[in-house]
């Protein structure tokens, strides 16, 4: 089962896309019958049950999120992010994950620092001028 959802995430695909194929709807529903019988999901509505939040805290314990992709297995990638959802998609998955949508992409706060912006903001005349006041050194 969990073999017919990783293939389908081989490409990007929204979550729409995803739900629409037979094939990975049907693998879902198996893997959430597994999840209720073993009481780590409720069946209506599905939250996680105390049981579920005990065992994901064991597993965050024993699974830090890492710092970045270097040296990880796949494994190791997929565990982080069923673990940690979107910040493991953000450190490990960027890419992907930005253009499948699954994560926003980050806002810049200044739009002047945009990497084809001129130097300085666009705003002063010179390359590196400090403000707008006439050389001379004498007192204002």
């Amino acid at each position: 089962m969990p073999e017919v959802v990783y293939a389908a995430l081989q490409r990007p695909a929204s979550i729409a896309e995803l739900q629409a194929r037979p094939d990975v709807r049907g693998a879902l529903s198996g893997l959430r019958v597994q999840l209720v019988a073993a009481g780590m999901l409720r069946s209506l509505p599905p939250r996680r049950t105390r049981t579920a939040r005990r065992a994901l805290r064991a597993l965050r314990e024993g699974h830090p999120l890492p710092a970045g992709r270097k040296g990880l297995a796949t494994d190791d990638i997929l565990m982080a992010v069923a673990l940690y959802g979107e910040s493991a998609l953000s450190v490990l998955a960027a890419r992907f994950a930005l253009r499948a949508g699954l994560i926003a992409r980050a806002e810049v706060a200044d739009k002047g620092f945009h990497r084809r912006s001129p130097r300085g903001g666009g705003t002063g005349g010179g390359m590196y001028s400090c403000g707008g006041g006439g050389g001379g050194g004498g007192s204002d």
